[in-house]
């Protein structure tokens, strides 16, 4: 069985705010990634970092972007730093959840990926970078007057 993970995380507040899975990594998978961050409301200041496969330069990606106001953008071609929260996310979500777990169906690893990212690593894994706090718990403090953009 093969499955690819697609996975929007907000920097400031380390969440997952949108995630798919699917059998096959298209554009279709990022978009899909992207429809519970749009849900969310406006995104008219968000930019959209990615690395440059062609899911994400695809149109239909691009087209969503657009038409909710999102910026995007690409790193440059080689630079392993330019990604190191998501490869931080996805060591993590590997060693916690998919090493111990034999899914015998994709809707399985759905599932159990869905109730790793949902449950324990928003709701209930602490992370040191914003001060030993969930990500829910951390996005619940927000205060807009101490961010400085």
């Amino acid at each position: 069985m093969v499955a690819y993970l697609a996975v929007v995380l907000d920097v400031y507040s380390r969440k997952i705010v949108g995630w798919a899975i699917d059998p096959q990594q298209t554009a279709r998978l990022m978009v899909n990634a992207l429809k519970p961050v749009i849900a969310r409301g406006p995104c008219d200041a968000m930019i959209c970092h990615t690395d440059q496969g062609t899911q994400y330069t695809s149109r239909a990606y691009r087209m969503i972007c657009q038409a909710n106001e999102i910026r995007q953008s690409v790193g440059s071609v080689g630079d392993c730093y330019d990604n190191a929260m998501m490869e931080s996310f996805f060591a993590t979500l590997k060693t916690e959840c998919v090493y111990d777990h034999i899914f015998e169906t994709f809707d399985d690893a759905v599932r159990e990926i869905g109730a790793y990212i949902n449950g324990y690593y928003n709701g209930n894994r602490l992370h040191s970078s914003i001060g030993y706090r969930t990500t829910n718990d951390f996005e619940r403090a927000y205060k807009p007057e101490e961010v400085n953009l």
